[in-house]
């Protein structure tokens, strides 16, 4: 009998470097130069940055805009208006006016209520006809 063949053979392999194939590869100046992607943190930086210029630019919109002299909702005078706060719910005005008509005449008092509900806020603006009550009432 013969002897047994063996089942694998070493042939001398060639080896070939890459230079072979350089020719397939793109040429280097025809290569698109690389996009830089932003980070997250730097996509978070620039979406705060637009919300902040969006809203600056809508704050100064609306300053242009507002006069506080046809304002229904602003009071008369700054220096004769008494701010009340933690004013209970079930108070009403009336009773705002019987506790502090006694500092001064007062000319307006201006409860804030949800506008949607129309509940009390818990806190009110009193205007008095004189400074001297405002401050007899602070």
């Amino acid at each position: 009998l013969p002897p047994p063949q063996p089942k694998h053979t070493n042939e001398i392999c060639t080896l070939v470097g890459i230079g072979s194939y350089l020719n397939l590869f793109e040429d280097p100046a025809d290569t698109p130069k690389p996009q830089k992607v932003p980070t997250r943190a730097e996509r978070r930086e620039a979406k705060l940055k637009e919300k902040e210029d969006l809203q600056k630019n809508l704050l100064e919109q609306r300053m242009q805009a507002w006069d506080p002299h046809n304002d229904e909702n602003a009071t008369g005078d700054a220096f004769k208006t008494v701010f009340v706060s933690r004013i209970n719910y079930d108070t009403r005005e009336d009773k705002l006016q019987r506790e502090f008509e006694e500092f001064g005449y007062i000319k307006k008092i201006h409860m804030v209520r949800d506008v949607r509900t129309g509940k009390p806020r818990g806190y009110a603006f009193i205007e008095y006809e004189t400074e001297k009550g405002m401050r007899a009432a602070f």
